[in-house]
């Protein structure tokens, strides 16, 4: 989640308005519908909701003078005077596969003709300004490093069956039978 004071120091009001995605992970749990229970703790990271809707707490600090631009429909651009960062997700219409059962098993899905798996990929691009390079890596961009890690963790479909342990809880379904 993104503090909203956070967000309002680098984020024009209107582009958050304006964007879903920024719009949806900047409010708070208790405020989204899926999470309308008003005595929500405030401190929770990780939560259930109604119809499996997931909450899973995420913070971003980013170094000062850093702004948030939406240069365009599908890319957010983190903007710093010694660098540049653009993300941008890419649909491409090419569909993905699932592991055998994964959608009955994991997510109790038994009719699956109205099921479709679709690839979508993110892409990230940095770009330092030449005074950059006089500053400490570590320092200043060590946390560059670590939220492109968190961010392809965090959408990698292969990672996710790591995380979940899909081979094993599959051997131990097929064991079961």
């Amino acid at each position: 989640m993104i503090d909203q004071e956070v967000l309002a120091s680098v984020i024009d009001e209107s582009f958050v308005a304006s964007n879903i995605f920024v719009n949806l992970f900047s409010k708070q749990p208790y405020e989204r519908a899926a999470f309308d229970n008003k005595d929500f703790e405030r401190d929770v990271v990780y939560s259930i909701g109604k119809n499996g809707a997931i909450y899973d707490k995420f913070e971003l600090y980013v170094p000062v003078k850093c702004r948030f631009v939406k240069e365009k429909s599908n890319t957010i651009t983190l903007k710093h005077p010694y660098f540049k960062l653009k993300i941008t997700p890419t649909f491409t219409g090419f569909g993905t596969v699932l592991p055998r059962d994964f959608e009955k098993r994991y997510m109790q899905i038994e009719n699956l003709s109205n099921i479709s798996c679709y690839k979508i990929m993110i892409g990230i691009d940095l770009k330092f300004s030449p005074l950059a390079f006089f500053m400490n890596k570590e320092q200043y961009y060590g946390w560059i490093d670590k939220f492109a890690n968190e961010l392809i963790n965090y959408a990698s479909i292969d990672k996710f069956f790591e995380k979940i342990r899909w081979d094993v809880v599959r051997t131990f379904m097929k064991c079961n039978k």
